[in-house]
């Protein structure tokens, strides 16, 4: 009986894996949907307005972004230093100020989110033996 639950188990993580896959790449896909959410969370972050962010107001935004948005919650989501890193290469090729302007944050969440579903892939294939 105790391997029966956590087979249900493992196929109930499988299909919130697979689901969250699936919900994140229809959300990098919908321009509209991705620019709302962007929008809506720079708002929240008061960068409205501000020309450009600093590390210190995009990983907690990010962070909050990957959380937000349901399904997509359930990805591997990234560590605050993950976020870190991809910030700095990410603003090294985008720029040389170590800032994110904030009309290029919605193309930085892509690549975090990308990213997110790149981990999620992996854990996915760890867990089905794939």
């Amino acid at each position: 009986m105790g391997s029966e639950a956590a087979g249900t188990a493992d196929v109930h993580h499988i299909n919130a894996l697979t689901a969250a896959i699936a919900r994140a790449n229809q959300l990098l896909h919908s321009d509209p949907e991705l620019s709302e959410l962007c929008q809506s969370e720079l708002v929240a972050a008061g960068g409205e307005g501000c020309p450009w962010l600093s590390v210190y107001e995009v990983v907690p935004m990010v962070s909050r972004m990957c959380g937000s948005v349901p399904v997509v919650s359930n990805l591997v989501q990234p560590s605050r230093e993950e976020i870190k890193e991809l910030f700095a290469g990410w603003a090294a090729e985008t720029s040389n100020d170590g800032v994110l302007q904030a009309e290029f944050i919605k193309s930085f969440f892509k690549v975090v989110l990308q990213s997110c579903i790149h981990e999620t892939e992996k854990r996915l294939a760890d867990i089905t033996g794939a």
